[in-house]
């Protein structure tokens, strides 16, 4: 039995037939079926795009134009887009969201102003971090727009929120992901801080407590190692998305090589 990772349908279903390589209800590919699954994670100041370890990027990679022509190119179909010092300019973020790829826009969020222009900008979905504490702007921007992520910062297994000073949350990063699903999160972008850009591995044992405390989809991110390390986080961990942001830079992966280990690992639309 194969399920179709676009519009759910089961080759179970009488006329549903998954063979060829396509889904012949939407006529999505294998290929692009597990291109969904992978989500870039573009770290950005204004129109310039950054890379670093522990998301302290010193190292600029080119234009914001620049790499998302090349995610474009490499048929990527949804990537996240987080701003590292305040609000994206709304000028950049609409030329950003002409690309036709769905994009999740973060950093810098803090009232229902911004929320409000990242939509109006072409934003797919939007991502709060620091407003998830203190006050009501996860549940207002749910109750408002929907499609609405929570970033969950995790260093060393400890829930952080940092905006002038660090926060520690007395709390598990389970426990704190639940509570942002009841609160109205959508969908849980669980970022490893300490292993991010180091390609140390995913942390499993911390992706697999979080997916099987909510019910909405957890993306992934911080340490990716290899194409191997994506297919445990998505068939063993329990992760819906891999996020990564080292996308092809001195000889990573490409989102369409992780895209292609794990439709060979074991595609669902399979005859």
């Amino acid at each position: 039995m194969g399920r179709c990772y676009v519009c759910g349908m089961s080759d179970t279903y009488p006329k549903i037939t998954l063979s060829g390589g396509k889904c012949n209800w939407c006529h999505v590919s294998e290929l692009e079926q597990c291109m969904q699954i992978i989500r870039p994670i573009i770290l950005c100041r204004g129109n310039k795009v950054y890379t670093g370890e522990k998301f302290s990027p010193n190292t600029p990679v080119g234009s914001l134009v620049d790499v998302l022509f090349k995610l474009k190119e490499d048929g990527v179909s949804d990537a996240i887009l987080f701003s590292l010092n305040s609000l994206i300019p709304i000028d950049i973020a609409v030329i950003a969201c002409s690309f036709g790829i769905n994009l999740t826009i973060g950093g810098g969020v803090n009232d229902m102003d911004d929320v409000g222009q990242l939509f109006r900008a072409g934003a797919d979905r939007v991502a709060i971090n620091y407003g998830l504490t203190g006050h009501n702007l996860l549940e207002d921007a749910n109750a408002k727009y929907g499609k609405i992520s929570a970033v969950v910062d995790v260093n060393r297994g400890i829930v952080v929120q940092q905006k002038q000073s660090l926060e520690l949350l007395s709390t598990t990063p389970s426990v704190w992901s639940h509570r942002l699903q009841s609160r109205g999160a959508s969908e849980i972008i669980l970022q490893c801080v300490d292993r991010e850009g180091t390609r140390e591995g995913y942390d499993h044992n911390l992706i697999y407590q979080v997916a099987t405390a909510v019910r909405v989809p957890v993306v992934a991110s911080g340490g990716l190692r290899d194409a191997a390390d994506a297919c445990m986080a998505y068939f063993d961990s329990g992760a819906d998305y891999i996020g990564f942001s080292e996308m092809g830079l001195d000889g990573m992966l490409l989102p369409s090589d992780l895209a292609r280990e794990i439709r060979d690992r074991s595609f669902t639309c399979e005859s």
